[in-house]
């Protein structure tokens, strides 16, 4: 997504949708080494910050971070909360 999107809207809604398959990913997946944890906390919430930073409707952002966090049954979505700030 880095080198291949360039349109903030574009690449929040991806986001959304990535966060929004954690429970598919998460079941699946033996993260005992913490490389798909990784890839939730950091790489995505850095894309998603360059994203919204560029992005000018801020309450478009807040709403997708609301959305996402109210259902973290994982606790990957919070970075999001905590990179708001």
């Amino acid at each position: 997504m880095k080198s291949g999107v360039s349109d903030p809207f574009f690449g929040i809604e991806l986001l959304q949708t990535f966060y929004g398959a954690d429970a598919a990913i998460i079941e699946r997946c033996d993260d005992s080494s913490g490389h798909i944890d990784a890839v939730f906390r950091y790489d995505a919430k850095t894309l998603f910050v360059d994203y919204a930073s560029r992005y000018d409707d801020k309450d478009k952002i807040a709403d997708v971070i609301l959305k996402l966090i109210i259902e973290d049954n994982y606790g990957v979505r919070e970075t999001l909360l905590d990179a708001a700030f």
